[in-house]
């Protein structure tokens, strides 16, 4: 594994590691939505990827992009140990489209991040069994990704037993200290329904309620593509 140095369009600086540093610059270049140009490669020198994000912490932007400032620029080539010359072929734009930009990767971090917990949940759902307790938990975890996914921001669950009855799960959304029952998607046909999108919602179903929840989250993993 190489340690590498990237810069964006936007200036600001990457630190990594991979062992084909021009294939992840290109799969960058897709995610992150930006011209991306490669300015350091170390080689053999991945393992210390994490002792130079440690040393930048001061410079870092979201994630492992770093500032782009001459001090930041400074700091990088000293924490990688570099020496010699290094062309920057970008200047530090203005701090406006820096944070247009760092918005724009963070939402589609959360997106990519909603999408994984979504088929996490879907291999759940198809396999794991009508537990009571389980399904609350699944059925919080459901919640909070419909939460998550379409507000961008995560929201809490809790968990409780009334006496000897069955447990409950209270969703509490960010900002708020009034919690909600959170929907019996697993049980309840009306609950699972509403998981669908509403241009696919099926009029009536016929199945289980656990049914009509997977084919709903399948339909909303297809949706989010």
């Amino acid at each position: 594994m190489h340690l590498y140095v990237l810069q964006n369009e936007h200036g600001l600086l990457k630190v990594g590691r991979a062992a084909d540093v021009e294939r992840r610059r290109r799969q960058l270049e897709r995610t992150d939505a930006c011209r991306i140009a490669t300015v350091i490669v170390v080689p053999d020198q991945g393992h210390s990827e994490e002792a130079v994000h440690t040393a930048l912490s001061d410079h870092r932007m979201s994630g492992e992009w770093f500032d782009g400032t001459e001090e930041a620029r400074a700091a990088v080539v000293r924490a990688v140990g570099w020496i010699g010359a290094v062309e920057w072929p970008h200047s530090r734009a203005d701090g406006r489209a820096v944070q247009s930009w760092i918005d724009l990767i963070e939402e589609r971090r959360a997106v990519r991040m909603a999408e994984q917990e979504l088929r996490r949940i879907l291999v759940i759902v198809a396999d794991e069994p009508g537990d009571v307790c389980a399904e609350r938990f699944l059925e919080g975890r459901i919640w909070n990704y419909l939460w998550r996914f379409e507000q961008g921001e995560a929201a809490g669950v809790d968990y409780a037993v009334n006496g000897n009855g069955p447990m409950i799960a209270i969703g509490y959304r960010p900002g708020g200290d009034q919690g909600e029952p959170v929907p019996h998607y697993l049980r309840d046909p009306d609950a699972a329904n509403s998981l669908w999108p509403e241009d696919k919602r099926p009029a009536g179903w016929t199945g289980t309620a656990r049914e009509c929840c997977l084919a709903a989250l399948w339909a909303r993993s297809r949706a989010s593509r």
